[in-house]
């Protein structure tokens, strides 16, 4: 459903499939939250966040040296142009 309405209003298909899988996960992930802090599992509930902390801060590292990396090869491949 929420990929019918992303398609809809974006022109370009690429983006609305990612913004549609995007939507989904958080929505997912909001829903199991919501799910256990209405078991009265707050200490799962706090548990997972710091996780998902941790797991947001490792690929934030991570995508940062592949940008890095990805734009150094970028300006060596057109700065220095073979003969």
């Amino acid at each position: 459903m929420v990929g019918r309405v992303v398609l809809r209003i974006s022109h370009y298909g690429h983006v609305a499939r990612l913004m549609a899988s995007l939507s989904r996960v958080v929505l997912l992930g909001a829903g199991i939250i919501l799910a256990l802090s209405a078991m009265n599992l707050d200490r799962a509930v706090a548990s997972m966040l710091a996780g998902l902390g941790i797991v947001g801060i490792a690929i934030s590292f991570a995508s940062k040296e592949i940008a890095g990396d990805y734009m150094a090869g970028f300006f060596i491949h057109f700065t220095l142009q073979s003969r």
